[in-house]
């Protein structure tokens, strides 16, 4: 047997098998084999693996004619789904030298739904329905459409077939329709997949075999009169689950929801004065991309092609022309860095000579762990770290948090609840923001720097201090300023005895108790 033809699922609208498995049946019975692919009654061989970089194989077949299946299975991976399956009957003599055989999409489920959201339909519009046959998996990989056959359903007395395909099809309500529910069944036959997790008596290391078989899948819709005074003047409803940044260069997905009380027309996405996504075929061109709808969202694929500010729009118009369209600024970066929650992985390595200095964006993920509420920046070099969150910039040269300089001898802060003396380098704590974060860093010294930047989520949190009693209170430096660190429990310093003590707590609440000897002078907020 050669490696002559076996169509394999390409990357065009199917998916890549990572594994073949091949079994060969004489009436039904798998031929066992020894190691070497040679025809043995008492050999355990009866499921050969092929390589799917060059799935072929060599067998020593019984010496006499006979009428012999090939069986191949193709898996989403070594332990994946059985995404492929293909049955090959072949008349074997002794002058047979190779048998091409073929693979096709196993079938799971089947959708019907419109291209755009639609909830009611008038006769006279056509409204278009896609189908989509997909295969098992994880990624319930697309089935190509050569390895199915659909018949739709539509009961002619109240609707008009338009024209259709195995991408779908575009249907007219009639007259008759109205006052009740247009139903359309989309009927798909070819190989189905058994149920998840049954095994195949004879071969208990292989999912039972897909069987021929059909798939139904069905979509309804009311339909109404516009007869009358009768009008739509409600828009569209449309909602964003747009970044506010991105990576330059980078293709990203945007997505969202939308719905009318009748019907959508069309859907578009703006880039300014430009089109980039819509679900008009005949407006899809270089540039241009299909907005896909699956009934309830839609998605379209978009970059940013330069480090800018990018203003996207997104139109739904309904079939009556009603429009809603909401904008949505992004911001487009090429230094932009992701913040994590793990610490001590960096973020971005850093080389610069003196004078020279670089900028990174932070992209705040959407979702952190619960009770994270500090986000630390961090130097490993002797750098100057300055932090933009656009309502305050906060400077730091050295390790301290929040600092222009050291104030106190000891700086503490808590990563992942171990306990850090001080700061790699320069650093800023701040509470988690939600908005923007440019960090830049610039090298104010005479030689040539080089370290990484740290950016990670923690709590916050003060544990294994010195300074929790006035018997071990931190002194305060005198005629310097910086910060000092009052989370989550109660710190004593010691001030210098004479000159002036300014405490700023940047709007949040703090307390303030003085003592001498021991003793409570005042206390205020």
């Amino acid at each position: 047997m050669a490696d002559e033809v076996i169509e394999t699922l390409t990357a065009q609208g199917r998916q890549a098998i990572d594994q073949y498995s091949l079994v060969v049946l004489d009436e039904g019975a798998p031929l066992p084999f020894s190691s070497e692919n040679v025809f043995d009654p008492a050999g355990s061989r009866k499921v050969i693996s092929l390589d799917p970089r060059n799935p072929g194989a060599t067998l020593f077949l019984p010496a006499r004619d006979h009428e012999l299946t090939f069986a191949l299975y193709g898996f989403e991976d070594e332990e994946g789904a059985l995404i492929g399956y293909g049955e090959t009957a072949q008349h074997v003599t002794s002058d047979t030298r190779s048998i091409p055989l073929t693979i096709q999409t196993v079938l799971k489920t089947a959708t019907l739904k419109p291209r755009t959201p639609i909830s009611v339909a008038t006769p006279g519009d056509e409204f278009e329905l896609l189908l989509n046959v997909a295969a098992p998996g994880d990624a319930a990989p697309a089935a190509a459409m050569s390895d199915f056959e659909v018949e739709y359903v539509v009961d002619a007395s109240q609707a008009t077939v338009v024209n259709s395909s195995k991408r779908g099809l575009r249907v007219s309500a009639l007259e008759a329709a109205v006052g009740n529910r247009l139903e359309i069944t989309a009927i798909v036959s070819g190989f189905i997949a058994g149920a998840h997790g049954e095994m195949d008596e004879q071969l208990p290391m292989l999912p039972v075999r897909p069987k021929d078989g059909t798939l139904e899948a069905s979509f309804d819709v009311r339909v109404l009169n516009r007869s009358g005074a009768w009008f739509d003047n409600t828009p569209p409803s449309v909602e964003l689950d747009w970044p506010d940044v991105v990576r330059t260069g980078e293709s990203i997905n945007l997505t969202g929801r939308a719905s009318d009380d009748v019907a959508i027309a069309h859907f578009q996405v703006y880039e300014g004065a430009r089109l980039v996504g819509s679900t008009d075929p005949e407006q899809l061109s270089a540039g241009v991309n299909e907005i896909v709808f699956d009934g309830t969202s839609w998605t379209v694929e978009w970059s940013a092609t330069r480090e800018s500010r990018f203003e996207l729009e997104a139109v739904a118009t309904d079939t009556a022309g009603n429009e809603t369209s909401v904008r949505h600024e992004i911001y487009a970066w090429d230094n932009l860095l992701e913040v994590s929650e793990e610490p001590g992985v960096p973020a971005a390595a850093l080389s610069l000579d003196p004078g020279e200095s670089v900028s990174f964006q932070l992209a705040l993920p959407a979702a952190r762990t619960t009770g994270v509420a500090a986000l630390y920046i961090e130097l490993d070099a002797a750098l100057t770290l300055e932090v933009d969150t656009g309502r305050d910039t906060f400077v730091s040269s050295q390790p301290s948090i929040f600092g222009r300089g050291a104030a106190i001898d000891h700086v503490e802060h808590v990563r992942s609840g171990i306990g850090l003396t001080e700061c790699l380098g320069p650093c800023v704590l701040l509470p988690a923001p939600t908005g923007d974060v440019v960090v830049k860093i610039r090298n104010d010294r005479d030689g040539h720097a080089s370290g990484s930047l740290y950016a990670y989520f923690g709590t916050f949190a003060d544990r294994n201090e010195p300074n929790d009693s006035i018997e071990s209170a931190t002194p305060l430096k005198p005629a310097l300023q910086g910060a000092i660190e009052t989370i989550g429990d109660r710190d004593f310093f010691v001030a210098p005895q004479s000159g002036r003590l300014l405490l700023e707590s940047g709007g949040f609440p703090l307390v303030a108790t003085t003592y001498r000897d021991g003793r409570v002078i005042n206390s205020f907020v």
